[in-house]
């Protein structure tokens, strides 16, 4: 019995350093995407880049996509996306989500103090007008081409709405971005983006 957990305890552990290594060349291999989003892809707000840990596969290709057609432009992160989505060969896409699939989750980076009457109007005028597109959690839909909100650092939910509001974002026809910025511009003014935000990234 002893020989047999030993033999077990050696394999798991060749296992595991074989997985490190792989998991070492991949992240060699993508230094130019981690330089930006963060080495454990969290996100990085001096750049603008939004965490990656967590992102749908589908999206992620749409996204990319679009950098590369330059359907997806307009703001001064995207210059920066383009090129290195032109410098990503289609074929290291499977090492991208091997990647962020072995990268441990990102944690909502939402306030100490949330204030409970701002996180219920948040969680209410998310139901009202962001749920049918986006899930009744915030989980995404496929289907509609709505990511995940979730996984989403608070700081790159504002500015992403700052960007649809301003023009920045959605300008192009053949970007599918353009029926949220079209949605968002179509809001009231009572839509409160700061109290969604709070609701979006409390830890309940």
């Amino acid at each position: 019995m002893k020989y047999t957990a030993l033999i077990l305890l050696c394999s798991w552990l060749g296992h595991t350093t074989v997985q490190a290594a792989e998991n070492d060349n991949v992240l060699d291999e993508l230094v130019f995407c981690l330089v930006c989003h963060g080495y454990q892809a969290q996100g990085n707000p001096s750049v603008g880049a939004p965490a990656l840990v967590g992102i749908e596969d589908w999206y992620l290709r749409a996204a990319l996509a679009a950098y590369r057609g330059g359907t997806r432009a307009g703001y001064a992160a995207a210059m920066d996306m383009q090129a290195a989505a032109r410098m990503l060969p289609e074929d290291d896409f499977a090492k991208v989500l091997r990647l962020l699939n072995e990268l441990p989750p990102r944690e909502p980076q939402a306030a100490a103090v949330v204030d409970a009457a701002l996180l219920q109007k948040g969680r209410e005028s998310y139901a009202q007008f962001c749920a049918s597109c986006h899930g009744a959690d915030g989980e995404g839909n496929q289907i509609l081409a709505a990511p995940g909100l979730r996984r989403l650092n608070d700081w790159y939910l504002q500015a992403a709405w700052e960007s649809y509001l301003t023009g920045g974002r959605g300008n192009d026809s053949a970007d599918g971005a353009s029926q949220m910025a079209q949605f968002v511009r179509a809001l009231p003014d009572s839509f409160d983006i700061d109290a969604v935000v709070v609701f979006l990234t409390a830890a309940e």
